[in-house]
Order: structure tokens, then sequence, then C-alpha cells
């Protein structure tokens, strides 16, 4: 994941004007963003893996996991912001669904961030 943002974030600002599109309206309120909050209430659905958290946990106590649920929902947070952010403002309105398809296909660092995407488990191995 932090080589898809740090790809992101760095790449993006050296790309061509030709990929750029305009940078419309606000930044946090556009015409997508209730296709957004659904996409973000979908994760909300994923409550059915608490269970499986806290039991994972070496010593389970509901302190531990809070602090790892909370731990987890910042990161997570940072990581989409900086992938949204990062691909916005290089691509503006132009912004692909995949921001690394708004990359071209000759830049290597790019397509070594696509191969980890291809090749990220969605779920864990495993035990």
């Amino acid at each position: 994941m932090i080589i898809i943002i740090f790809t992101i974030v760095t790449q993006g600002p050296a790309m061509p004007a030709d990929l750029r599109g305009q940078i419309r309206g606000s930044l946090l309120i556009n015409d997508g963003v209730f296709q957004a909050i659904g996409v973000i209430s979908f994760a909300f659905v994923c409550h059915h893996n608490s269970l499986l958290i806290y039991g994972s946990l070496k010593t389970p106590t509901m302190d531990r996991f809070a602090r790892v649920t909370h731990y987890s929902t910042f990161i997570s947070m940072l990581a989409c912001m900086s992938m949204a952010l990062g691909g916005y403002l290089s691509f503006g309105d132009r912004t692909q669904g995949n921001v690394l398809n708004n990359f071209p296909t000759d830049n290597v660092m790019v397509n070594i961030a696509r191969l980890y995407v291809s090749h990220t488990p969605s779920h864990p191995p495993p035990r």
C-alpha cells in the first residue's frame, strides 16, 4: 500500500499537461459526493469481521480492541485521503476510479504499483 501511495503522490505532479484535467468546485463537495458516501457506507457492512478481529488479539479486552480499531481506521483514512487528493490534484476532473489508470503505461514506477494492486490478496492467508 505504501508503494502505491508513494507512486501516486510522487508521479502525479510530474505528469504532462495533456493528461491533466481541471480542478472544479470544492475539494470536499462536488457531483460525486453521494457516490463517495455510498462507497464509504459499504464499509459499515463489514462489521461482521469485528468478532474475528477481537478473537485474534493475543489478550482480547475491549480497550485493546478499541485501540486496534481506532488505529486501523485512522491509518486507512490517511491512506485513502493521500491517494484521493494525490490523484485529484494531479488529474482533476479526468481522475479515473482507479487512479493508476490515469498514468501512461510506460511509467516503470506506476507499473510496479499496478503489479502490487493486481497481486494483493483480498483476504489474508489462512493460519
